[in-house]
Order: structure tokens, then sequence, then C-alpha cells
């Protein structure tokens, strides 16, 4: 993303926005055709956790993996978020909480740090309950306003630049909720690998002696209640296993079959499954 880096500037670290057609973040011409590590998809640790606990003739076993660190990129998100369609992209949006002009403005800048720098953040949003504003870029005016808080920068032609606000105030770039997601920003759609799995739980019981005893050859009976994916939770909260963040591409050819990608998650999104079954263990 294309900053303000003059530190004696009042809007240093401001995104430099793109006044048209799209109003949003220009990518740095210096940067945008070179590779950059944006993210690390590998694990800080992967720690797993196998626990029994017995009293009397019951026993309850769980297995738990902690994946602590890394981070992935969600095509599935990026997508949804381009389209409108994502929960998330909607929960991340700034709303005004009924601020305009002059006071909308300076609540941005005395919470500049949070709400405008370092981050692809959004004002607004798609109704006007949920703090959209009045656009008319279609030629109807609709209530679904959000502009992207930064700066447009202004040349003289002579080297000299200068910053005129968007925030918020007069002369601010309104567009419509649509189409406020910036799609050119992988990073925009890269989360955090984080997680904590109970992957599987079970409940067992023994049958006493006194009973194992009257049944002939058997020495030994436990029936036991089973189950997995009983409980996910991730740092990112945007609905993606994180251990699902991998794309299979065809190799150009077909010369080397399927490529997995690891770190980039698309469409892996299957149905959460939670079996139950039931166990006998017979020893004679």
């Amino acid at each position: 993303m294309l900053t303000v880096t003059d530190k004696s500037s009042p809007y240093y670290g401001y995104p430099i926005i793109n006044p048209e057609p799209d109003y949003e973040w220009i990518r740095d011409k210096e940067i945008q055709d070179s590779r950059n590590k944006i993210g690390n998809y590998n694990p800080r640790f992967i720690l797993g956790v196998n626990s029994a606990l017995t009293y009397k003739s019951f026993a309850l076993n769980f297995t738990f993996d902690w994946r602590c660190g890394g981070q992935f990129i969600s095509q599935t998100e990026r997508y949804g978020r381009d389209d409108g369609l994502s929960g998330s992209w909607l929960k991340s949006m700034i709303n005004p909480g009924g601020r305009t002009g002059k006071d909308l403005r300076d609540w941005l800048v005395a919470n500049q740090d949070k709400l405008i720098r370092n981050g692809f953040h959004v004002v607004g949003g798609p109704t006007k309950e949920l703090g959209g504003f009045r656009e008319n870029l279609s030629g109807n005016y609709l209530n679904d306003g959000v502009f992207v808080p930064g700066v447009v920068a202004i040349s003289n032609g002579n080297g000299a630049v200068t910053y005129k606000e968007n925030l918020g105030d007069t002369g601010t770039l309104f567009q419509p909720y649509i189409i406020s997601n910036g799609w050119d920003f992988a990073r925009d759609a890269m989360f955090d690998a984080d997680f904590v799995k109970l992957r599987e739980i079970s409940l067992s019981y023994r049958l006493p002696a006194s009973i194992i005893s009257r049944m002939g050859a058997v020495k030994a009976l436990s029936v036991s209640i089973y189950s997995r994916n009983i409980m996910l939770w991730t740092k990112a909260k945007i609905g993606v296993d994180p251990e699902r963040a991998f794309q299979a591409e065809q190799s150009t050819g077909g010369k080397r079959g399927v490529q997995f990608m690891q770190g980039i998650e698309r469409y892996n999104l299957d149905p959460w499954v939670i079996p139950v079954g039931v166990k006998f263990d017979l020893t004679f």
C-alpha cells in the first residue's frame, strides 16, 4: 500500500487514495511487481495433549491439538469479500455512529492508529442503519456509501506534493459498499492460522468383575461412546479450518501431477461432521 512517508507530515503513515475511478488504496509502484513476504504459514510450534481421567469403572479420554503461529491466505474469504458476501468484511467496517463532516474527521484522526493507519480500513456500511452514507455513483441515490480514510496526493508538477484529506468531511470520495474491498492486496485476505481442536473424546465403562465372572471365557469387557471433531477454535474467526489451508493445482503440462500450495486456502470448506460411535473392547 502506498502511504505518506514524510515523517514531518501530519499525515505520516496515512494510505494514499486513488481519486479515480475506485477511490481505493494505491499499490506502491516500486514494489507492486516484486515478490514481497507478507506472512509465513509455518507455525511457531504444534502441541498435542492426550489425557485420561478415571473414576472407579469409568474413563474419560480426550485429545487436544494446539497450533500456535503462522498465517494463511483465504481465497474463499477474498472472493466473498470482493462480492460483498463476506460476514467478516461487513464486521470489519467502521461504523461512523452517526458522525458526519468535521465531527467524523476529528474522530478518525483522534483514533488514527486504529482507524486510518496500518490496515485496510473502510468507513460506512451497506445500509443507513449499518452506517452507510448517501452516494450516487450509479446515477441513483442510495444509502450504501463507504469511504477509505486517507489522503489524496496532489503534485504541483515540480516535485512538491500536498495532500487532500479523505476523512469524511467536505470533498470525501464515497463509493458503494459492493466495491469497497481491496482486491489487489492479498494481505487483506491473510489471517492467523492459530487453532485449538478437540479432536477426539470418549467415555468408557468397564464392567465389574462380578459380572464378567459369569461370562465364561470373557476376561474383560468395556463399552465406550466416542466422537470426533467436537470443537474447533480459530484465531481467524472466518469459518475456515487452518489445516485446510492448501490449494491443489495441476502443474503446467501435467508432468508433475497435482501440486499443493501450502498456506493458500481455496474453497476447502467441507461440512463440519461430528461422528458418534460405540465401541466394545473384549478380552478373552
